[in-house]
């Protein structure tokens, strides 16, 4: 509250004290409790408590409330005594009109107890159609406050609304339930069959994918140093891809005759959406790479993509490095890339199986043949040509020209140049042979050796357990078509991506090794699944 007085000549300071009287021009006026006053629309009634037990009603004209009370402007006068509680919702005017046709209820009858003792008396609902027992309710309670109950056809009382308003959620809830059995029982079978059919589908995966959304770019540049990888294609493509829509980061990796880039997208964008903004980008820039550059774009997966891998074993020795990766790169790669959800199967260890042509520099200067007519005699050698279609007795035969190469003695036949009406032959200044691609690395099984194996890489976004499993039953299935060596098979030895070697004793390493996978299973020795506690060689990935 502020307060502005008229101070003349200054006679009120900062610290003196000042007697302020108020006078207040409101009248006063009769109120009534809130839950006391029936409202109909148009009227409002109140029950007046009459001597001998009756209630008689009586309307009013209400005015203004104030939090709990009503102020009553006619029809009431002070010193009554109205009924405070147990009132009933009137639906309509007509109910009222139909009541009050009627008539009050009957007097209460029964002992009236000692003073100041709540009293219970035995109420009849007359009004009612109905025929309901009688209801033996307290009508006085301690304090003086009076207590009716209107006719049973009036509906729910206005306290039991209120008192029902004024429960928690939970207790309406529960009080809901136990009314609607039926319902109930009917959504808790519909959220359990949900429940299952969601734990059956629910992707299941050793580490949760938060990687970003990413695109890789590789580039093949063969023989450039990094430099040159750096300044010719990496450079160009990563100042291109900073433009990419969505794109947050670009981070470019130069190596020996590889160039990786990587274009990472904000949380939200669509894997696939990526993908071919890149590519258009991508094609805008091809312009600008060296001739012998090829580019091309990374798995639609993630860092988390490797779920599984498996190696090929030859435990009879028949079989070398070469054959088993050339068994990995060109069967068993393409059948589990045809699966499901598979990205990609990428091949590790081995040798890569390659035709090796070494010049002697000796003998090329004594015929007088350069470099690059070796070179030119190799690609022009290797590839067929076609012709025109010949009609002979009414049939047509096309003509064409097979040349590709396909044995060592092929490669030596390839003519280079004549002297003196002598063909020069490639194999006259060369060595040709069958040897392995340059290595950056191996891949090796538990201390036993070298081995050829694949990574399966999961799609981004997929179901890691369905896959592998998917990949296990293909594999099995594959077991049979693999070639057979003297008294053993090749043996495809499937093997979970996030294991590692134990270094614990062997037996527990064993025992773990079971428990990871099912307990009808079998090492390839044969002697963990069933006699693991007496085997002398038993091992984790035996």
């Amino acid at each position: 509250m502020r307060i502005e007085l008229p101070n003349p000549r200054q006679r009120l300071r900062a610290g003196l004290f000042a007697q302020v009287s108020f006078g207040s021009t409101a009248e006063q006026a009769l109120i009534v409790p809130a839950e006391a006053v029936i409202r109909t629309g148009r009227r409002a009634m109140v029950y007046l408590a009459e001597p001998g037990g009756r209630f008689r009603p009586l309307e009013i004209e209400i005015g203004e409330q104030y939090g709990e009370h009503i102020v009553v402007r006619a029809g009431l006068s002070a010193g009554q005594q109205v009924v405070a509680s147990g009132q009933f919702l009137i639906d309509s005017e007509a109910s009222l009109q139909g009541v009050l046709a009627r008539g009050p209820t009957q007097p209460v009858t029964g002992p009236t107890p000692a003073s100041g003792a709540p009293r219970r008396e035995k109420i009849t609902c007359t009004a009612c159609r109905l025929k309901w027992p009688g209801m033996t309710m307290p009508s006085v309670w301690p304090g003086g406050a009076a207590v009716g109950f209107a006719p049973h056809g009036w509906g729910r009382s206005r306290a039991a609304a209120t008192t029902r308003r004024s429960r928690p959620m939970i207790a309406r809830l529960i009080q809901w339930s136990v009314g609607n059995r039926f319902l109930v029982l009917l959504a808790s079978l519909m959220l359990a069959a949900w429940g299952v059919y969601s734990l059956r589908a629910m992707p299941i995966d050793a580490l949760p994918d938060l990687s970003d959304v990413q695109v890789i770019i590789r580039t093949s540049y063969p023989g450039q140093a990094p430099q040159i990888v750096e300044n010719q294609v990496t450079y160009p493509l990563a100042t291109t891809m900073l433009s990419v829509p969505g794109a947050k980061t670009v981070r470019g990796f130069s190596f020996f005759g590889d160039s990786f880039v990587y274009v990472l997208f904000e949380d939200g964008t669509d894997l696939y959406w990526a993908r071919s903004r890149v590519l258009e980008y991508l094609n805008q820039v091809q312009g600008r790479l060296p001739a012998s550059a090829r580019t091309a774009l990374g798995p639609d997966a993630t860092g988390v993509g490797w779920i599984f891998q498996y190696a090929l074993v030859d435990r009879t020795g028949r079989n070398d490095l070469s054959q088993l990766r050339t068994l990995q790169d060109w069967f068993l790669k393409y059948e589990l890339k045809s699966l499901p959800n598979v990205a990609e199967v990428a091949s590790v260890g081995g040798m890569v199986r390659q035709y090796q042509v070494v010049l002697d520099p000796a003998k090329l200067a004594a015929y007088g043949v350069t470099h690059a007519r070796v070179r030119e005699a190799l690609m022009a050698a290797n590839q067929e040509t076609g012709g025109a279609v010949l009609e002979l007795a009414e049939v047509e035969y096309m003509v064409r020209a097979d040349g590709y190469l396909k044995s060592l003695a092929d490669f030596r036949d390839i003519p280079l140049a004549a002297r003196g009406g002598v063909p020069i032959r490639l194999g006259d200044v060369a060595t040709v042979q069958i040897g392995p691609e340059m290595r950056r690395g191996i891949a090796e099984l538990d201390g036993e050796g070298e081995v050829a194996g694949g990574v399966v890489i999961l799609r981004s976004g997929k179901n890691a357990q369905t896959t592998i499993e998917a990949v296990k039953q293909r594999l099995a299935e594959l077991q049979s078509s693999l070639p057979a060596g003297r008294g053993d098979r090749h043996h495809l030895r499937p093997q979970r991506a996030d294991r590692a070697r134990d270094p614990q004793p062997q037996h527990a390493s064993c025992w773990r090794s079971l428990r990871w996978w099912r307990w009808s299973a079998r090492c390839s020795c044969g002697t963990c699944a069933r006699r693991w506690w007496r085997s002398s060689r038993c091992r984790w990935a035996c």
